[in-house]
């Protein structure tokens, strides 16, 4: 991990290609620096100015009185590495590249970008960008940076909750402080990332995570440079409890590639960010208001220990739809207890409501206080929301001061929604009260949505801890080396095996005879498919017979089906015939794994059969699991009420189930460097205490992706 303390709050900073023509980068480095409080010591460097924006300028990196702690160089990118070398030779450790013209504008730029690079691990710099529009270290009000978001008022000072900022995208970083201080949040630094030649977000995010002034951290990503590394920052971060909320965009890659299985097709690589996140508590936001809603609800609010809220509104039709929304982010409102409705209609008008939500009406005179007073201590609430309007202040000339206390003093969330515009007036009052209020229902829901799922982490943290991968003991070489990559159905049963994890008993034959000898060994009824590494779907080819019960028509449908497949696909090389024992029928379930380009091994499972692409009721996860986690991805699925009994039907061996995942998860994080997809579909789940029969699978080797 680097030390990035001399570089987030350097006492000195040369500005090279400073200037003093205005809207030029090195003028507005300067001018920002001073203009928002900057008390060290600033250095412009340029050879045709004695002065520069009131400070003495300097011809060279070279002339400086002083090593600075920080040179920002904002040259064209051609004479950037000739810059970087001067200052390195000077002992500048720390550097930014706002300049542009990198690795992102082509094979000329990406060589420029190689070179900054080399010099920088030839001296061991600390280098941001190139392309990067610097930080703002609001704490200490350094704003090397020429965004003109930093502009907004820095906020308060002295101790309090601060949001910290690391972004790709450096203009959305800004933005995300200039937005976040209209309403009242409060930040610690905010800093851009460039093109990440040499510092990547996760230096950055690592240094948010031991900052004392930063208490939640966002981060907006493309992509990671350094996965590995980013999972080990977010168990530290988890372990710190230390939020962290990261806004992920670019989608699934799950269509630029072709897959030959289930697996594939249904985890594309935005559903291994999802995983990941989840394993680690890590929050994704879908949205700009989605990162602000959640920021809010861990700086300006105690945490709410669950999802059950209680709505309090002026108006009946704001407190329906807020309650769609609240339970469209998995809220739930539940009735308040007859005791304290009895309380509640003592001054909530008869055309009101006390159940929950509570309607108070317009007519409903210092009905907030009075409702928060009564619902405060209920053991059924977790969060309360209070939904009015802020269009007048004439409700908090009423009761503001008294819901402030009231907010300030209960160990719950007490969160205020408007859903008209503020005006100026109420605004006002609400900064001076110190009271934050949401503008959107989506927002008010997300935020208290944010905090349930925080405290069921910390729950499961406490129980589970954070899982640490074994080390990995099978050799590679136990893998068979497939041309195209495919592994038969008949090769993958024994491999499974070693790991504990067993198929449906089957012997690989080459024509009718010995099909028959097998079927004798196995018991009837049988099923026989066509076994070829060109054939990864045996349906599509016409290659299954199933429920064959006796001599002769094992010995017509064996005949019946080489040549069917034959027909089908004629280039295909054929292994033989698989004969296996028919399986009883249970649940059909899929069991599968993914190898991930960022984080590895994928499990997957989920409701089975041939039309999982279809259903698409999948869980996924990063291998190897727990138990627990097994059995929480079980527990994920739609269809989760179907393994526990669903109108009377018999509860399914969800233990046996999970046990399967979490075997095939260490077989998949064992083999990592060679495992690109395996499927086991259908996997039969019986009742309790009765295991599953796996009856068809399929692997695939890395070198059959990279071949295909």
């Amino acid at each position: 991990m680097k030390d990035l303390n001399s570089f987030l709050n350097p006492r000195s900073i040369a500005i090279v290609g400073a200037s003093e023509t205005a809207g030029k980068i090195g003028s507005r480095m300067v001018t920002t620096l001073r203009d928002c409080g900057y008390r060290g010591t600033l250095l412009p460097v340029n050879p045709g100015r004695a002065t520069i924006h009131g400070y003495p300028a300097y011809a060279a990196l070279r002339d400086l009185p002083q090593t600075p702690d920080l040179a920002v160089l904002c040259l064209p990118a051609e004479a950037i590495a000739a810059a970087l070398l001067e200052g390195a030779e000077a002992g500048i450790r720390n550097f930014i590249i706002v300049s542009a013209g990198f690795a992102e504008a082509g094979a000329e730029g990406a060589m420029l970008q190689e070179e900054v690079l080399a010099i920088g691990r030839r001296f061991g710099l600390n280098i941001s960008g190139p392309n990067s529009e610097g930080f703002y270290n609001v704490s200490q009000r350094i704003a090397a940076t020429f965004s003109p978001a930093v502009f907004v008022d820095p906020g308060r000072q002295g101790p309090c909750r601060r949001i910290g900022v690391v972004a790709q995208s450096g203009g959305l970083g800004f933005s995300l402080f200039n937005r976040g201080r209209a309403e009242g949040l409060e930040f610690s630094s905010i800093i851009s990332v460039g093109n990440q030649a040499d510092l990547e977000v996760i230096d950055y995010a690592e240094a948010l995570l031991d900052d004392p002034d930063t208490a939640v951290i966002l981060i907006f990503i493309e992509g990671l440079k350094s996965p590995a590394r980013f999972q080990t920052f977010a168990a530290r971060a988890a372990r710190l409890d230390k939020p962290v909320i990261v806004a992920k965009v670019g989608g699934s890659e799950a269509g630029k590639r072709a897959v030959a299985s289930h697996t594939g097709s249904l985890s594309g690589s935005d559903d291994a960010y999802d995983a990941v996140f989840d394993r680690y508590g890590v929050l994704r936001a879908h949205s700009v208001e989605d990162m602000m809603a959640m920021a809010a609800a861990f700086t300006r609010y105690p945490l709410a220990q669950g999802n059950r809220v209680a709505v309090i509104a002026s108006s009946g039709g704001a407190a329906a739809w807020l309650t769609d929304a609240a339970e469209a982010h998995g809220l739930t409102l539940p009735v308040i207890d007859p005791r304290r409705q009895a309380r509640l209609s003592e001054f909530i008008p008869s055309f009101g409501a006390t159940g929950n939500p509570v309607d108070l009406t317009a007519h409903g005179m210092r009905g907030i206080t009075r409702s928060l007073e009564v619902l405060r201590d209920s053991p059924d609430i977790d969060a309360l929301i209070v939904a009015g309007s802020f269009a007048h202040e004439g409700r908090l000339s009423l009761e503001g001061e008294q819901i402030r206390d009231i907010a300030q003093s209960c160990e719950k969330p007490v969160l205020l929604y408007t859903y008209s515009k503020t005006s100026e007036k109420a605004g006002e009052m609400l900064s001076a009260w110190d009271l934050h209020h949401f503008t959107a229902m989506d927002g008010v829901s997300r935020a208290v949505a944010a905090m349930a799922h925080r405290a069921a982490f910390r729950k499961r943290l406490a129980a589970e801890g954070l899982p640490v991968p074994p080390a990995r003991y099978i050799a590679d070489s136990r893998l068979p080396r497939e041309p195209g990559g495919m592994i038969c159905e008949y090769q993958v049963a024994p491999l499974l095996a070693e790991y504990g994890i067993r198929m449906a008993a089957g012997v690989l034959v080459q024509d009718a005879a010995t099909a028959l000898t097998a079927a004798e060994q196995l018991g009837w009824p049988v099923a026989i498919k066509i076994q070829s590494p060109q054939i990864p779907h045996k349906t599509e080819v016409d290659g299954v017979r199933l429920n064959i019960r006796d001599a002769a028509a094992l010995r017509r449908e064996v005949e019946n089906l080489i040549a069917a497949t034959r027909k089908a696909a004629p280039e295909a090389e054929i292994r033989g015939v698989l004969v296996q024992k028919m399986q009883p029928a249970g649940l059909e379930l899929i069991a599968g794994v993914s190898c991930d380009s960022d984080f590895g091994p994928m499990v997957m499972c989920g409701l089975g059969g041939t039309a999982v692409e279809v259903l698409r009721d999948v869980a996924i996860a990063p291998a190897p699991l727990s138990q627990a986690d097994a059995l929480r991805m079980l527990d994920s699925l739609r269809a989760a009420p179907l393994l526990g009994g669903w109108r009377g039907a018999p509860a399914l061996d969800r233990d046996a189930m999970a046990d399967l995942l979490v075997r095939l998860s260490q077989f998949a994080h064992d083999h990592r460097d060679r495992i690109a997809e395996i499927d086991l579909n259908p996997v039969f789940l019986y009742e309790a205490g009765h295991g599953y029969a796996i009856v068809d699978a399929l692997m695939i080797l890395q070198e059959g992706r990279d071949n295909g």
